[in-house]
């Protein structure tokens, strides 16, 4: 099924009385929105898994409709997409990776276990040239995954607080379970992978208490410096697993300890990224009348929390113009280069539209960095924003989010170009 896009160029036309984003450069930065499939009943579910990446074979995303996954594949950089395959099964759209050879791996949870698929340009990405099924009781429906090319291995993570070890072949290396659920205290629910450029595997967790009041109470965190053969709390003290899930665990806490966030409160982690020494996370805690607005930045060796835009930033993430309130966003950067800028895509608070900040300094400033200026969706409808976590290999910020037309809910992929490093512009 070849999917009709619909390309927009945003920045050129901008609302009255507003102006479209510069960048660093002085320029404007265009935003190009696509319509994945304009007649799909579907969506792109939550923003803590990369759905979104491109290689050499393309840009590959993949979205749910009517209960079944897809695959997508662009070999047009994003303007149009076909149908590489659909799932038999019905769960949320799978995390997606690449290797060096250019091959894309998707995992999620069913009901034997979890499935593991390979595609490969060798038979132009039609079908799965690999298909692994490892059982297990791992807890479906909600799942991360992350490649690690230094050892050739990927890291799934379940709901049900297990961390499994994949080499490229579908080799199952390691079974852990990393969280123990509380029956009287709370669980995991949601997690979080990232692995860095120095091979740390980070990873989050957003817990649900065991009478689901609130639905999301706490975020924890660990590390793995080993790949996956040893965890520990961001300060590098070392964790015997599983761990606990509770308030009193062990293991780093993002959410704050105190103001009963961690106890009385909605909160759920909606993006984690980790780059040059630092980890920032995005969350709101729906506080009632006053929501507080997360983005926090920790010192990954020390597990000291530096910034917390609520806080130190009067409950504001924003830059000059845009400002961020949504559920639902997520970063995206060269990790590889850690003088390189950081950037955070969400729903602007202010114009109801997509749009993006940039860090120059690893969050401890953000500035208005794009806005789209042209809207192909009911206005203020945009959620489940997800990016490929890395930049593409030709300088795009890419991803995509949810939004309902008419009452009807529409998948839509995003791209813009990102910048070079500050340093670079400054010569």
């Amino acid at each position: 099924m070849l999917l009709v896009a619909m390309a927009a160029l945003c920045g050129a036309a901008a609302a009255p009385g507003q102006h479209p984003p510069k960048n660093i450069a002085g320029e404007e930065t265009p935003v190009k929105i696509e319509i994945v499939d304009p007649a799909a009943v579907g969506g792109t579910f939550h923003s803590h898994n990369q759905k979104v990446l491109r290689n050499g074979g393309g840009t590959f995303l993949t979205y749910n409709e009517k209960g079944h996954w897809y695959l997508l594949r662009s070999a047009d950089g994003g303007r149009t997409f076909e149908t590489v395959y659909r799932s038999a099964e019905r769960t949320a759209p799978p995390p997606i990776e690449t290797d060096s050879e250019d091959r894309v791996y998707l995992a999620y949870g069913v009901a034997e276990g979890v499935k593991f698929l390979r595609f490969s340009p060798a038979n132009g990405y039609t079908s799965p040239d690999m298909t692994k099924v490892y059982q297990g009781s791992f807890g479906g429906g909600k799942f991360a995954m992350a490649y690690d090319p230094g050892r050739g291995q990927f890291y799934y993570a379940s709901r049900g607080g297990y961390v499994l070890t994949i080499d490229k072949a579908g080799h199952l290396l390691r079974t852990q379970r990393v969280w123990q659920r509380d029956p009287k205290d709370t669980g995991p629910q949601y997690p979080h992978l990232f692995v860095d450029a120095d091979g740390t595997l980070h990873h989050a967790m957003t817990m649900t208490p065991s009478d689901n009041k609130p639905w999301y109470d706490l975020i924890r965190y660990v590390k793995s410096t080993d790949g996956a053969a040893n965890w520990q709390a961001m300060n590098g003290s070392a964790l015997s697993i599983p761990t606990s899930c509770g308030v009193k665990g062990p293991s780093t806490l993002i959410t704050l300890p105190d103001g009963g966030e961690s106890t009385l409160y909605n909160t759920w982690l909606c993006n984690m990224h980790p780059k040059a020494g630092k980890v920032h996370f995005y969350y709101r805690a729906e506080v009632p009348g006053a929501d507080r607005i997360h983005y926090m930045r920790f010192d990954a060796r020390t597990g000291k929390r530096e910034i917390d835009s609520w806080t130190d930033r009067n409950n504001e993430f924003k830059g000059e113009t845009i400002s961020f309130a949504s559920l639902f966003g997520a970063f995206a950067s060269d990790p590889e280069d850690p003088a390189g800028p950081l950037y955070f895509v969400s729903l602007d608070k202010n114009s109801r539209n997509l749009a993006a900040l940039v860090s120059f300094d690893s969050g401890s400033t953000w500035q208005d960095y794009a806005r789209a200026t042209v809207e192909l969706w009911d206005r203020g409808t945009v959620s489940r924003v997800g990016c490929s976590v890395r930049l593409t290999p030709d300088g795009k910020v890419i991803g995509s989010f949810k939004a309902t037309k008419g009452g009807i809910q529409q998948v839509f992929y995003f791209q813009f170009p990102a910048l070079l490093p500050k340093r670079a512009l400054a010569r």
